[in-house]
């Protein structure tokens, strides 16, 4: 795809929830980054902790992009040691435009385009920095959710 060779652009893949045991694992290791995705709680905070150990091991790139409201940025990259490459704001409205249901908006007109363009500047940023050169980038995105939904 085009968009694969962009020096601007990233492609953001989905690959569900992962473990040693995922499909996906191929595709996140030959990726150049990986964003593991979760809520700023306990609750998947702590999944998410478990997942870094394993994370080191998949990618040299490893990111943590919080979604939602909960502990701050800070608290999280502190205790986890990893990154926050992004804040998302819970963007319901915004979610179903970037999934292709318009609503007569722009993208980049919602809260949640406008944090994903950032996060996409954040990113290739951030792994250009490590290369010699720019193949255009391909991150894979690993939520804490099981249910494919952006968590909110």
């Amino acid at each position: 795809h085009a968009a694969a060779r962009s020096p601007e652009s990233a492609v953001l893949v989905d690959v569900g929830r992962l473990d040693a045991a995922s499909p996906a694992l191929p595709l996140v290791r030959g990726a150049d980054a990986l964003m593991v995705l979760a809520r700023p709680r306990a609750d998947e905070l702590s999944h998410v902790a478990t997942l870094l150990e394993s994370v080191s091991t998949w990618t040299r790139t490893p990111g943590l992009v919080l979604a939602g409201d909960g502990h701050s940025r800070t608290e999280v990259e502190r205790e986890l040691g990893v990154p926050v490459m992004a804040t998302l704001p819970d963007d319901p409205r915004g979610a179903s435009i970037l999934c292709g249901q318009p609503r007569g908006r722009a993208p980049n007109r919602s809260a949640l385009g406008r944090a994903a363009a950032r996060l996409n500047r954040t990113l290739l940023g951030h792994v250009q920095a490590g290369r010699t050169h720019s193949d255009g980038l391909v991150a894979a995105a690993a939520p804490t959710t099981d249910n494919g939904e952006v968590p909110r």
